[in-house]
């Protein structure tokens, strides 16, 4: 009888950790405000402020060695700007 009630602890004490992994895991996603235009039954039309987004295509198909060149990418453009800003009279 020992045994089941320490399986089942240990159980519910996975289940509980994994429901809260999720939980956390949620409050990361970026969400945008948006205005609620006009609502049917099963869905609804929203209007979103605009937004600017940005993506960069890189050729790698591994995941690890690619993960950082995106940034440089963004970097290597930013300081050219800089670079040329700082030229002009």
């Amino acid at each position: 009888m020992k045994i089941l009630v320490i399986i089942g602890g240990i159980l519910l004490a996975g289940f509980v950790g994994i429901q809260l992994f999720a939980l956390k895991s949620q409050y990361n996603i970026e969400t945008y405000p948006y205005m609620v235009v006009e609502e049917f039954d099963s869905f609804e039309i929203r209007h979103y402020e605009a937004r600017l987004f940005s993506a960069v295509k890189i050729s790698s198909g591994d995941y690890k060695s690619a993960s950082g060149q995106g940034f440089l990418f963004w970097q290597d453009t930013f300081l050219a700007v800089m670079t040329e800003t700082k030229k002009l009279p």
